[in-house]
């Protein structure tokens, strides 16, 4: 929790002068990752973030079909998420909300794309039936709740294998 609550700290440490196009786009360095975010407003309750990028200098050491496992099975405090495609040739997953919000002829979710083992980007969408497109919603997340997704991400990148657990488990 130690990273997420420096990057906390970076964030709310922004001003309204650092906003640029009405969108707040701290950038932050870390160790092995480099952190991309696009914040439309943030308070002493939480935070609205339209997106989150992370890229790992070095790759994990999970394949694709573990990080997502790995995902799966620890942000299930923000929704469930199906596999919805799985590029093999590029190493690159999508994973969407399992059960998205219906409002008329709207189904917002939550979408988390994975890369090469070292890209991962996270937003929430809508998309509107009646026109056929989606667009960009700010995903409305508590301090808590942000801080633990950042965590969350963070352990797919600086996972290690134990070398004598078996690599097709349920659980790590």
């Amino acid at each position: 929790m130690a990273k997420s609550a420096r990057i906390l700290d970076l964030i709310y440490a922004l001003r309204e002068t650092d906003r640029s196009e009405g969108f707040f786009r701290p950038i932050v360095e870390a160790k092995n990752l480099t952190w991309h975010f696009e914040i439309s407003e943030f308070d002493k309750l939480g935070l609205l973030v339209n997106h989150i990028e992370i890229k790992a200098h070095k790759a994990s050491s999970l394949p694709p079909e573990k990080q997502f496992e790995l995902l799966t099975n620890k942000i299930t405090y923000l929704e469930e998420f199906a596999l919805i495609e799985y590029d093999r040739t590029n190493a690159a997953l999508l994973l969407r909300s399992r059960v998205p919000q219906r409002l008329g002829n709207s189904v917002s979710y939550y979408e988390i794309v994975l890369k090469g083992g070292n890209q991962l980007s996270f937003g929430r969408y809508e998309f509107d039936q009646a026109i056929g497109r989606r667009r960009m919603l700010p995903a409305n997340l508590a301090i808590q709740t942000f801080g633990r997704l950042l965590d969350d991400f963070e352990s797919l990148f600086s996972h290690r294998r134990n070398a004598h657990a078996p690599t097709n488990s349920g659980s790590d």
